[in-house]
């Protein structure tokens, strides 16, 4: 294949856009099938947003029950008003962690880059002063053992793909598991490379700890980028269970 010059002009910017579209639609195509072959029957999407990532799950033809974390109170009434139309979507406004507990969560004016971790000079200098959580709130945290298993019924029988994208608390979700490891089939988070917050676990230990839980790798989808070095930020890590498959 030749690359068409004249249509796609060559620079940093372009080919970073035009390269995001083409992992996303591979991200996109390699969910769907770790949904199909592992037959997950209930998604827990952490960090939730808006809920974009629910929006999208039901155009690949997800039908099964989700369940949104989000402990943002502006973002939490945009997904609750999201998910009302979905009879088989809950939303919580809370965010999930080791310890049961209320934390302070800085806020950034770009909602998607709040977290419990303080962003650093990277973080405003790639994505502008609108990234820093110079903002505070007080949220709500639970161990997802202990929360999900007085929500949901027959939790045993539940085949569960577990998304995080908590802004570099996806460990402390994942501890939080607990007794529902076993009931984890597939999981995803964003893993980092170069960090753009303080105390970030990266990549290398992150996978490092999912491997001793049972999970392989399926799949590392770039995220974000240095521009001026196209060295990546963040990964989509997406891992499975390979016992758990049933057929």
């Amino acid at each position: 294949m030749i690359l068409n010059t004249e249509e796609y002009p060559i620079s940093i910017g372009n080919e970073i856009k035009y390269t995001k579209e083409v992992y996303d639609c591979l991200q996109l195509l390699r969910l769907r099938t770790i949904l199909k072959e592992y037959e997950v029957n209930l998604i827990l999407d952490v960090g939730a947003n808006e809920g974009q990532f629910a929006s999208v799950l039901r155009d690949i033809g997800y039908v099964g029950t989700i369940i949104s974390f989000e402990p943002l109170s502006k973002e939490y009434r945009l997904l609750s008003q999201a998910a009302s139309k979905d009879s088989n979507w809950y939303t919580y406004n809370l965010a999930l962690g080791k310890q049961n507990k209320e934390q302070i969560l800085h806020v950034s004016d770009k909602s998607t880059f709040s977290s419990f971790l303080l962003s650093n000079s990277l973080c405003e200098q790639r994505f502008g002063k609108e990234s820093i959580g110079d903002k505070n709130e007080v949220v709500s945290v639970r161990r997802l053992d202990n929360f999900l298993v007085e929500v949901v019924k027959n939790i045993d029988k539940m085949r569960i793909y577990l998304k995080m994208d908590t802004q570099g608390y996806d460990l402390e979700v994942f501890s939080g598991a607990g007794t529902l490891l076993k009931n984890i089939v597939a999981l995803q988070s964003e893993v980092s490379v170069v960090p753009i917050y303080h105390s970030m676990p990266d990549m290398l230990y992150s996978i490092s700890l999912f491997q001793e839980a049972g999970f392989s790798l399926s799949g590392m989808y770039p995220v974000t980028y240095v521009k001026p070095t196209l060295q990546v930020i963040e990964f989509d890590c997406l891992m499975v269970k390979a016992d758990t498959k049933i057929s």
